[in-house]
């Protein structure tokens, strides 16, 4: 699957290499500079989103967790009290 993704995004990564050396090799500094800020600042959001999204799955699986344990819970004390019920029919016999 990664290598699919790797090999699959190398046309762009191409075409951002023809700019960064046009950019170098007409001499304009500055705008490789704001183009190389720029392109940092889309990996930076790109990692920010991935965090994000992997937070946000956790805390769904987290909620989840709680409401199995809930529902286990009732089951336990309803299966409890059932068993109790019974005890309590065989010792008043």
């Amino acid at each position: 699957m990664l290598c699919f993704i790797i090999t699959n995004h190398l046309p762009i990564i191409k075409f951002f290499r023809e700019i960064r050396q046009k950019l170098v090799e007409e001499n304009r500094i500055g705008k490789y500079l704001i183009y190389a800020v720029g392109e940092i600042l889309l990996v930076v959001i790109g990692i920010i989103i991935a965090v994000s999204l992997g937070e946000w799955r956790q805390h769904v699986n987290d909620g989840n967790e709680v409401m199995t344990f809930y529902n286990d819970l009732a089951i336990d004390l309803h299966q409890d009290k059932l068993r109790l019920n019974e005890y309590v029919k065989r010792y008043e016999n």
